[in-house]
């Protein structure tokens, strides 16, 4: 769990903490040593495996790009461009450009900071022109295309999500075990808690959501079990994420106890990054004020 003076001090985040749709979306591969960019056939024959009608963009000047041609976002002049997925030459990479505010809540690996504390380097896979796409056919390229290029490094040491606040092993990517439609959220999602200071209320809030279109959700309460809250918390963001933005202010959702409706608003976060997020409101057990 976060630090307490840490999160105290994100209770009353800047405005320049803004969490944002993400136009671009990306993952950071992280190495101790500088990496080599494989041969551009090398990466055309993994992609393959998810999107065989596909274009090299660009193949020179440290950055690789290429078309999936089957994937096309449509503009205002009703001109359709595919979109694209990017691999730039390796950049340097410093650990500490990480905070322990969101050290503090990577779950997924024991000793995160010192797993990565040799990591010198990052190459940094992204898609292009893709933000105009289903947000299901979007996170599904974004999935395909990590789990292409940790095929081709081998030396890879983590991948960190900045959008998600998630790090985690390239051989618990490789591994998901996710259903198929939501292998995304593995990576995409990250389920957060915190202890607030000097008292028993606790928040839980999803971060991630958010990069591609789809609300967070936040939960401010006392007296209930964590771990009933986190399982109600990734059950109702996977409904989002199946169904889409289908849940409005004063909807009402089923609670973790039976024949009991929890209430749904629209909401500030309270914690960094700044967002419109869905809170939860938990009735007797809910912690904070809400807008009526």
């Amino acid at each position: 769990m976060s630090d307490d003076k840490e999160l105290n001090k994100n209770l009353h985040h800047k405005n320049n903490d803004k969490a944002v749709f993400s136009h671009v979306y990306f993952y950071k591969l992280l190495f101790e040593d500088k990496p080599v960019l494989p041969n551009i056939e090398l990466v055309k024959q993994k992609i393959r495996k998810f999107y065989d009608n596909i274009d090299v963009v660009s193949e020179d000047k440290g950055i690789y790009s290429i078309a999936i041609n089957d994937l096309k976002v449509k503009y205002e002049d009703d001109k359709e461009i595919p979109a694209q997925i990017l691999m730039p030459s390796a950049l340097e990479f410093d650990y500490t450009s990480i905070s322990d505010y969101y050290y503090s809540q990577m779950w997924d690996i024991k000793e995160p900071k010192e797993l990565i504390k040799n990591c010198n380097y990052e190459i940094m896979l992204s898609d292009f022109l893709a933000a105009g796409l289903d947000y299901k056919d979007r996170t599904a390229l974004l999935n395909n295309w990590l789990y292409s290029a940790l095929k081709l490094f081998d030396n890879c040491i983590a991948v960190y999500n900045e959008q998600s606040g998630k790090l985690l092993l390239p051989e618990q990517i490789l591994n998901n075990n996710y259903p198929k439609d939501f292998r995304f959220l593995f990576s995409g999602l990250n389920i957060r808690l915190f202890n607030i200071e000097n008292s028993n209320d606790v928040i839980v809030d999803t971060l991630g959501m958010y990069a591609v279109g789809l609300p967070d959700i936040q939960y401010h309460f006392h007296d209930l079990n964590v771990n009933d809250v986190i399982s109600h918390a990734l059950n109702i963001a996977a409904y989002i994420f199946d169904k889409g933005d289908i849940i409005k202010s004063g909807d009402t959702i089923q609670s973790i106890f039976e024949n009991v409706q929890w209430k749904c608003q629209y909401e500030n976060s309270l914690l960094k990054p700044h967002r419109e997020i869905l809170d939860i409101n938990t009735l007797e057990y809910a912690s904070g004020s809400r807008k009526n």
